[in-house]
Formats: structure tokens, C-alpha cells, sequence
């Protein structure tokens, strides 16, 4: 067939077979790739989902590659996502026909790879990767003049045409940003992004809302609602503008005080969410949101402090139930993963792991926490029924 020659997943799988760790954990949205691993799991998800979703799925699912099919204008599947991931390092190892293996590593630093402009490939992605660096209100400009540029070399490619659209309606043009977001219920193959494209219409006809609205307080409400808008779909510093402009129309509006807090938080900007959780304290000091992420800082601090490992994992146990209480179980779960590499045998942490993760419905992760638990707990019936109960469900 003409496909496999342009599209070889049989030889995608085989290179990784041959030449990776027999622990290596693949995602594709190929399901045939699965056939040549040699018994490598592979997780099939589609690349619309959000970076935050992604993001999870790396960290539980411990993924190691992607398997992703490059267009002809050099832009991957997962290829804005992996723009969107400051804290992983996405590398092409291996190309075949069309086919990309790409490795995963987790980094401490910012910043993904580009690669060089010496190639048409390399090019498009450098400058599909700056432009949605440059995506927030302040430099959105920037990034659709980036955009335009790479939608003329490149053609009508969906994934362009929905960040230029992004990139006017973050740069305040509106009126554009809908028009071109219209496009997309009249092209056949723009299925994969009409959900997008009606959830920023959605967005820009609340914004219109907002800036229209003339009582303070009622505006600062419609900017929150924005700012949450975005931050779920992971534009993060987007959010955070339209979280000053909630703050603009009324700086004593109190849940945009605790959003900027939480958001910080979970961010790592621990000076920021201190800076707003003092501002939200005195509109609301007994708020469960402001005591809990007050108890999660003063424990951080502590943090920076100790370096007893059974007290470390007290402070980390108590940051996780102030995280947990309020809702933040992603966070809570990253944490508990930081625990766990420093005391792996930690019995309170795997439990508590595999408790969130049966919260989020993950049953892979929470299987592998279970494990762990009853092989440190091998009295623990309860929790050996229970983990007998998930294999014979999932095996």
C-alpha cells in the first residue's frame, strides 16, 4: 500500500523495539504501532486534549516517546502541545517516511526544543514554537505576525489557522479572530478543530460581554470567568491578563485575588501566590481556599528549611491534604510523586496516590501505587482485595 511507505508505523514500532528500554511507555494515536513493540505498552490518545491533560498523562503514565505523523509542512501531531510543556524536553530520535519517534524527558529548565532553521521542517516549527511562546495579550502581535508568515509558506494548515485566529483574539481583534474561527464550520476536514474553534467563540462573546459591562463589580466577575476560560485550556498567561483585568474593574474582587494565588501556586511562582493570598485574606480571611493554601506555603517554607527525610514527609503529606481539600488534586498527586523520590518506601504517600488516582480514574497509575503499597504491606487485606478486585477488572 502507498501509505506504508509514507506512513510506516510497522518500522516506527520495530526501531523502538530494537533500541529502546523494554520499560519504555509509547503514546500514539495509532493504535497499529502497538502490533511491533514487542509488549511495550502503547497509549492511543488523540492529540486534542489540553496541555494540562497531556501534561498528566506523561507524568502518571510514565511515557517515554511519542509516535507522531509529521504533515508536509513539518508540523507534528502533539505539536502544539509539546510547544506548551515548558518542563519537558521533546527530542525527534529517529525518523522514518513520515514518522516520527520523539523522546520525552523531563528537564528543570524552561523551554522546548526548536531545533535549528536549516531545514524547511525545523523552520516551521521554530516558528510555530516562538509564535506560541509569544501568545499572550502583551506580545500577541508578535505571534501573529509570526503565524501569518508560516499560514503563507505553509498552506491552510488547521493547527496555524486556529493559534493565528488565537493570536488576534488575544491581541484584542476580535471581529478577525471570529471570522477566521467561522472558517472552520465550513471546511469538511476541519473536524478535529471545530470544538476548539466554538470554545474560543464561546470566549470572545464573553469578552465582548465584559468589556461592555459597566458595573465594576459584575465586570471583574466576567474577566474571572475569562481568566478560568483560559486557564483550562492552557493558556496560562492569558489568564493571568485577564485576571488583571478583573482586578482592574475591582482590586478588591475576591475570587480573582485567590485564582491569581492558587494559579501562582500551581505555577511555582511561590512569591506571587504569597503576595495575593495577603490580598485575599483581608477580603476573606476564613475563606477554605485561603487557609488551606496559607498552611500549603508556610509547609513550603518549612520545606526549604529541613532536611530530615521523615520530617520532609510530614510536610509533604500536610501539603497534600491542604491541596487535596481544596481541590488541587493534580497538584497534590505532584507532589506526592516528589515524595515518593525521596522516601520510595513511603506507605502514606502510595496509599494516598493510589486514592487520587481512582479519583481521576486512572487505573494504571493507581494499580502500580497499590502494587508498590501491598509489596512494602503484605498484611493489608483490604488493600489486597482491592488490588485484586482492579486486576481482575483491568486485566
Amino acid at each position: 500500500r502507498p501509505e506504508a511507505y509514507l506512513k510506516p508505523l510497522h518500522l516506527a514500532g520495530k526501531w523502538i523495539a530494537d533500541n529502546t528500554s523494554t520499560t519504555s511507555v509509547v503514546l500514539s494515536r495509532w493504535k497499529d504501532v502497538a502490533f511491533f513493540l514487542n509488549n511495550r505498552p502503547l497509549l492511543d490518545k488523540d492529540p486534542q486534549m489540553t496541555p494540562e491533560a497531556f501534561s498528566n498523562l506523561i507524568r502518571d503514565y510514565g511515557i517515554t516517546h511519542l509516535v507522531a505523523v509529521a504533515s508536509n509542512n513539518g508540523l507534528r501531531e502533539y505539536e502544539a502541545l509539546m510547544c506548551m510543556l515548558p518542563h519537558y524536553r521533546f527530542e525527534t530520535i529517529h525518523k522514518v517516511g513520515s514518522v516520527e519517534i520523539v523522546a520525552v524527558q523531563r528537564m528543570g529548565g524552561t523551554g522546548n526544543v526548536h531545533g535549528d532553521s536549516t531545514t524547511v521542517a525545523d523552520s516551521a516549527r521554530w516558528s510555530f514554537h516562538k509564535a506560541l511562546e509569544l501568545l499572550a495579550e502583551p506580545t500577541a502581535q508578535e505571534a501573529e505576525s509570526l503565524l501569518t508568515q508560516l499560514a503563507a509558506r505553509t498552506g491552510k494548515y488547521g493547527n496555524v489557522i486556529l493559534h493565528l485566529a488565537i493570536a488576534k483574539e488575544f491581541g484584542g481583534k476580535l471581529d478577525e479572530a471570529d471570522q477566521i474561527l467561522n472558517r472552520f464550520q465550513s471546511v469538511p476536514q476541519a473536524g478535529v478543530f471545530l470544538q476548539q474553534a466554538w470554545y474560543h467563540k464561546e470566549i470572545i462573546s464573553r469578552v465582548r460581554d465584559a468589556v461592555a459591562e459597566q458595573d465594576p463589580s459584575l465586570r471583574a466577575s466576567k474577566f474571572n470567568v475569562v481568566a478560568v476560560n483560559y486557564r483550562e485550556l492552557g493558556f496560562r498567561n492569558q489568564s493571568y491578563v485577564m485576571l488583571n483585568k478583573s482586578l482592574q474593574a475591582d482590586s478588591t474582587f475576591f475570587p480573582s485575588l485567590i485564582f491569581y494565588a492558587v494559579y501562582a501556586y500551581a505555577d511555582g511562582d511561590v512569591n506571587l501566590a504569597s503576595k495575593y493570598l495577603r490580598k485575599a485574606a483581608v477580603e476573606n480571611s476564613t475563606h477554605i481556599l485561603v487557609s488551606n493554601l496559607r498552611r500549603v506555603l508556610a509547609a513550603r517554607a518549612e520545606l526549604d528549611r529541613v532536611h530530615d527525610h521523615a520530617a520532609r514527609a510530614s510536610l509533604r503529606l500536610q501539603i497534600v491534604d491542604c491541596l487535596t481539600a481544596i481541590g488541587m488534586r493534580e497538584d497534590a498527586i505532584s507532589e506526592l510523586l516528589l515524595l515518593l523520590r525521596e522516601d520510595p518506601q513511603n506507605s502514606k504517600a502510595l496509599l494516598h496516590l493510589a486514592e487520587l488516582y481512582e479519583v481521576k480514574r486512572r487505573f494504571a497509575p493507581m494499580r502500580r501505587a497499590l502494587e508498590r503499597y501491598v509489596g512494602l504491606n503484605p498484611q493489608d487485606q483490604p488493600q489486597i482485595v482491592r488490588l485484586n478486585e482492579l486486576r481482575k477488572k483491568w486485566d
